[in-house]
């Protein structure tokens, strides 16, 4: 009954969304809706296709949601290369962050066409795919233009994704007193699909519980690690419109959606993710020059040392120092993951090609080295140099976003390079202990968000030149 009740209330709704996106752009040529998609249609990609899956038992229909994002995609290319080709002929010049981004992508594509490595140029091609999709969202993103209305509408809508993760947190918390996967066909999914057997006490993953055996909740999210890094793009959304919204009177409505991205947080029980919460906090007390809030935050962690060490229960206690002393099975299994991955790259600095390390689905578990750290991930695939150009990437990524909102006149336009900079750092941490670039939910929307807010960057150095 649970099962058919999320069938009938998030099926017709992704099948909504990605309709009326899609006609938007190839019927409108409103490129706006892409990033509608990416806010409304992502964060329920999974539990999508494993409702469908579980409910019609129809792997055609599986396939057809699995590819709706490469769907608006393409519409997305269509828009700006038929629609408005003058849009990719435009004024701006390219900045440091856009030759990074093409020679990191070129190098992955040199990487495809060339046979490097065990896995098959399908495994390649897949693994590539994911590359191109968040590619493709920067360029998007590059030549977005957003009227001040628009970009109003997109921060409330990632607001109200998170208002609809935390309902459904306490759904599966206080009424269902169990995961919602349980309910969607998630493990038969990911079983008969993509062959990765149930584990764990809940029979999904092992991603789902502590090592205490705790559940950790994830909504309607592929798994709790996607849920904490969205968490972080909504505690950065509610915290700018707090601080800086010309819509003063709603200030009220902006904490409390601050509090409900701490909630989900909080369920999510990742300790990356509250390490990257108090990242993010303590970077924007820096911008914003708010030394009362450094101040607050160093006695609240100061605070927390001294529950932990002296309050705490002792499976706390023991979690955390076990976690600092990788003593812990999950920090352990990172430190593992992060020693393979290193090792490789010391005999083999060139790369072993591309779907040769990771945990995405074109990633063959028998051929794999390290998984767990983005950077490693890279850096063992494509090299020292990929990895290098993936560690400025990132750098550049939080630094012509923060210059943008120093800089740039309107406050309006200052939002949206507020919450990419501040999310990027918050990330940093999440980007040690996962392959964070598969979340396609924060994945593409941040690099879409990013290329957008570069592309105020770019006006400015044209107009200055």
């Amino acid at each position: 009954m649970i099962t058919g009740l999320l069938f009938f209330l998030i099926v017709p709704f992704c099948l909504l969304v990605f309709g009326y996106c899609l006609y938007q752009l190839l019927v409108k040529a409103e490129l706006v809706y892409y990033l509608v998609f990416l806010i409304l249609y992502t964060p329920f990609y999974i539990t999508n296709i494993s409702l469908v899956y579980e409910v019609t038992g129809l792997q055609i229909a599986v396939q057809f949601f699995q590819y709706t994002k490469e769907i608006i995609m393409l519409a997305a290319l269509v828009v700006l290369f038929f629609y408005h080709p003058k849009v990719l002929q435009k004024q701006f010049r390219l900045i440091a962050i856009d030759y990074v981004f093409l020679t990191f992508l070129g190098l992955c594509t040199l990487f495809l066409v060339l046979p490097i490595g065990d896995s098959s140029f399908v495994q390649r091609l897949l693994y590539y795919k994911g590359i191109l999709l968040f590619s493709v969202a920067y360029l998007v993103g590059r030549n977005l233009q957003l009227k001040p209305d628009e970009i109003k509408q997109l921060l409330h809508l990632i607001l109200w994704v998170g208002v609809a993760t935390l309902a459904f947190n306490l759904l599966e918390v206080f009424v269902l007193d169990a995961h919602l996967q349980q309910f969607t066909g998630y493990a038969k999914w990911n079983s008969d699909i993509n062959e990765i057997d149930p584990t764990g006490n809940y029979g999904l993953t092992w991603t789902f519980e502590s090592s205490s055996g705790k559940r950790r909740f994830a909504s309607f999210f592929a798994n709790p690690l996607e849920l904490a890094a969205s968490s972080l793009l909504t505690f950065s959304t509610a915290l700018i419109l707090f601080l800086k919204s010309p819509y003063r009177t709603n200030r009220a409505i902006y904490a409390a959606m601050i509090l409900v991205a701490v909630l989900t947080l909080y369920f999510s029980f990742s300790r990356a993710a509250f390490g990257a919460l108090f990242l993010l906090i303590a970077f924007t007390a820096v911008v914003f020059r708010l030394y009362k809030l450094i101040g607050l935050g160093i006695l609240t962690f100061l605070g927390l040392v001294i529950y932990i060490f002296f309050f705490a229960p002792d499976d706390l206690r023991y979690l955390v120092i076990d976690t600092l002393t990788f003593s812990e099975p999950s920090s352990l299994g990172h430190a593992i993951e992060w020693f393979q991955a290193i090792n490789q790259m010391v005999i083999n600095p060139e790369g072993i090609g591309l779907a040769m390390s990771g945990n995405a689905g074109a990633v063959d578990d028998e051929l794999k080295v390290g998984g767990e750290n983005q950077f490693l991930i890279y850096g063992v695939q494509i090299g020292v140099l990929g990895l290098l150009l993936y560690l400025i990437l990132t750098y550049l990524s939080i630094k012509v976003p923060l210059k943008v909102y120093r800089t740039y006149p309107d406050v309006m336009y200052r939002l949206i390079p507020f919450i990419v900079c501040t999310v990027k750092v918050g990330l940093l941490l999440p980007l040690f202990t996962s392959n964070l670039d598969i979340f396609i939910h924060i994945s593409l929307l941040t690099w879409c968000l990013l290329g957008y807010s570069v592309s105020f960057y770019g006006k400015e150095s044209y107009e200055k030149a």
